[in-house]
C-alpha cells in the first residue's frame, strides 16, 4: 500500500503538467471550433423622417425575420408581426440596408435566420 502511494505521489507532477498542457490545447481548439453569432456592422436605424407622412407618433412593436448570408447581407426579410401595415415597406427597406458580420461555425461563415424585434415608442 505504501509503495502504491509513493508511486502515485511521484507521478502527480507529471499528471499536473499534462493536464495543464491538455487544458491549453483544449482551450485553443474550443476557440477555433466555437460558433459565433452575427454582429451588426451597419445596424438598423429608422428615423421619423423615414416614416410616411400619414403616420404620426407610432407606438407598438414589430417583428421582422430575415436570413444573414455568408457575406453578411440580409436576404428574404419578412414581417412576422406588425401593429401598422403602412410601416411594413419602410421597415423592410431599412432592414435590407443593414449589414452584418456573418455568423461562424467551425471557423467558416454560415447562413443564419435572425428575428429582429422593433419597438416604436
Amino acid at each position: 500500500m505504501k509503495r502504491l502511494i509513493c508511486l502515485l505521489l511521484l507521478q502527480l507532477p507529471i499528471y499536473a503538467q499534462l493536464n495543464e498542457t491538455d487544458l491549453r490545447v483544449q482551450k485553443d481548439w474550443e476557440l477555433q471550433q466555437r460558433s459565433s453569432y452575427p454582429k451588426a456592422i451597419k445596424p438598423f436605424e429608422l428615423y421619423t423622417n423615414d416614416l410616411p407622412s400619414t403616420i404620426k407618433n407610432p407606438i407598438g412593436t414589430m417583428e421582422v425575420q430575415f436570413e444573414i448570408n455568408e457575406n453578411g447581407d440580409v436576404e428574404n426579410p419578412i414581417v412576422l408581426d406588425t401593429f401598422n401595415v403602412d410601416l411594413n415597406e419602410v421597415v423592410i427597406d431599412k432592414v435590407k440596408q443593414t449589414k452584418y458580420k456573418p455568423a461562424k461555425q467551425n471557423g467558416r461563415p454560415v447562413k443564419v435566420r435572425f428575428k429582429l424585434p422593433i419597438v416604436f415608442k
